[in-house]
């Protein structure tokens, strides 16, 4: 059995992991380990800073129901067409009530948004491999 990936197997390991399969299934198909699996997911991981349609990258963990604006004084505002710095990404540098959110869903096993039925939904920080 090899612990080296191919270029296909990295395609099928990301498929797999987009349709919610669990290490051990994945491994089986493969014909890895599952701690295999795990090492390559961690090892092959990037994070993406990217909002949803509409929507810019967003950490706040008041982002739904922030009212705040102009907080970025405007002139170095990226977005000023905007009506609420909700909509700007550059606003919460600004925002004295800033608490970035962390997803928790990025620590547990598969350690990726790949499968994640709210990617389409999240303004956070993502993971994928």
């Amino acid at each position: 059995m090899s612990n080296f990936f191919t270029y296909a197997e990295r395609i099928s390991l990301q498929k797999f992991l987009g349709e919610g399969l669990t290490f051990k299934e994945i491994a089986r198909t493969l014909g890895k380990d599952p701690s295999t699996i795990s090492r390559e997911i961690r090892k092959h991981m990037s994070q993406v800073a990217t909002g949803r349609p509409g929507y810019p990258y967003n950490p706040c963990k008041h982002r739904k129901s922030c009212r705040a604006k102009n907080l970025c004084s405007r002139g170095d505002c990226h977005r000023q067409s905007v009506q609420y710095c909700k909509l700007c990404p550059d606003c919460s540098k600004h925002c004295p009530d800033f608490l970035e959110e962390i997803c928790s869903s990025r620590f547990k096993v598969p350690y990726v948004c790949n499968g994640c039925g709210q990617i389409g939904k999240c303004t956070l920080m993502k993971k994928h491999i």
